[in-house]
């Protein structure tokens, strides 16, 4: 069973499905130190600089998570500060010499949460105590860089908030936190008014099986995934209604594989193809022969299958097809497209793992232009020939 590297993928559903609330690999923070002559920092929705802008700057000051890195584009969460929740931005500008847009912060990162009945805590001008007391207190919501520590006295930096630019605080006071360690594995987002993090909706995930398949075995496909996602998502598994003889598809699955599918009792397509071929050969070697014509049954209907379910059942964020359900997922997007005359799609994301092209030439109006819908990724096998076959026919 073929199973997705869950860390690339999950960086990439948080970051284009717009929800970016999944710990990534670096979970770096960074402020934005550039861009005050225009207002902030240019946003653009995708990492390519030839994206769209988007209407609104990441401001200057502002504290951002990483989420996906590329060069010197970087995918953030917004934390603190000014401008859009999501977006890609640049960490430099090109010299000589280059300039930073923003600053990449080496400390521990600290929000506070206390003082929120008395304006903020208490900042002193050392460690001790009996140090000079600071006019002003650290306001709560506010977030620090640890620049030392002695116990649990915190020597800080200011990213974001207002109070005093450095100073010491206590971080706790019989037993009740003041400030809280902001975690590689956390994204919270807080304001200078609330200490109280901001809980995000769950990013919804269609899964879509494969042909002679169940939704047991995708279950099993997409675990890696599912795992790594966490409880920031919350999946929904659809298969085909064309179903199978049980016995006659079984021995095509492993020892491991037969178990669940003896269990789920059934497997099922999402339709049926026509190969107008010798059928004496290979299934896949059908499929992968651009001189085959194939012919998909009963489109139409399944697509109007498809459309109740995901009406029923959405809205989605996500939808991941794996294998024929890539292809259903074209043919539904096909449709969409035609009836309205746009790619806006009622889900924000597509990713695809182990599919081609539609095969029938009477759908191939489908996609006489490229769609231009967000697509996460799109994993082939390339050890299987078709896979070349697949990429080199630009479908």
């Amino acid at each position: 069973i073929s199973k997705p590297p869950p860390g690339p993928v999950a960086s990439s559903i948080a970051c284009m499905a717009g929800l970016p609330s999944v710990p990534t690999s670096s979970g770096m923070f960074w402020e934005v130190v550039g861009g005050g002559e225009r207002g902030g920092l240019l946003v653009r929705e995708g990492a390519d600089t030839a994206s769209a802008a988007l209407s609104e700057r990441l401001h200057t000051g502002s504290l951002v998570r990483e989420l996906v890195a590329e060069g010197q584009r970087l995918c953030y969460h917004f934390l603190a500060g000014g401008g859009p929740a999501t977006g890609w931005v640049s960490t430099e500008l090109a010299g000589p010499p280059p300039k930073a847009l923003l600053r990449r912060i080496e400390g521990t990162v600290w929000s506070v949460a206390g003082g929120g009945d008395k304006g903020g805590i208490i900042v002193r001008g050392g460690a001790d105590l009996a140090s000079e007391v600071c006019a002003d207190r650290l306001c709560t919501g506010s977030f620090v860089e640890e620049l030392g520590a002695h116990g649990d006295r915190l020597h800080y930096r200011l990213l974001n908030g207002a109070g005093p630019q450095q100073g010491w605080v206590s971080v706790r006071i019989n037993g009740k936190e003041l400030l809280v360690r902001s975690e590689a594995n956390q994204i919270q987002q807080a304001s200078p008014l609330s200490s109280a993090p901001s809980q995000p909706r769950k990013i919804r995930i269609l899964a879509m099986s494969g042909s002679r398949s169940c939704k047991d075995l995708l279950k099993l496909q997409t675990g890696p995934l599912k795992a790594v996602l966490g409880k920031v998502a919350e999946w929904v598994y659809a298969e085909g209604n064309v179903e199978h003889p049980l016995a006659d598809f079984l021995p095509t699955f492993s020892e491991f594989e037969q178990t669940i599918v003896k269990k789920a009792g059934r497997v099922t397509s999402w339709y049926t193809d026509i190969y107008h071929c010798n059928m004496g050969r290979p299934c896949i070697e059908m499929q992968c022969d651009p001189e085959v014509r194939v012919e998909s049954v009963e489109i139409p209907e399944r697509v109007q299958e498809l459309r109740a379910f995901i009406e029923a059942q959405g809205p989605f964020d996500v939808v991941l097809g794996f294998s024929q359900g890539c292809i259903m997922l074209n043919y539904l997007i096909g449709h969409l497209r035609r009836e309205s005359g746009s790619d806006v799609m009622p889900w924000k994301m597509i990713a695809f793992f182990e599919g081609m092209h539609i095969r029938d030439e009477a759908y191939f109006d489908l996609f006489a232009t490229k769609c231009s819908h967000p697509t996460a990724l799109q994993i082939i096998n390339m050890r299987r020939e078709c896979a070349t076959q697949t990429v080199s026919s630009g479908r």
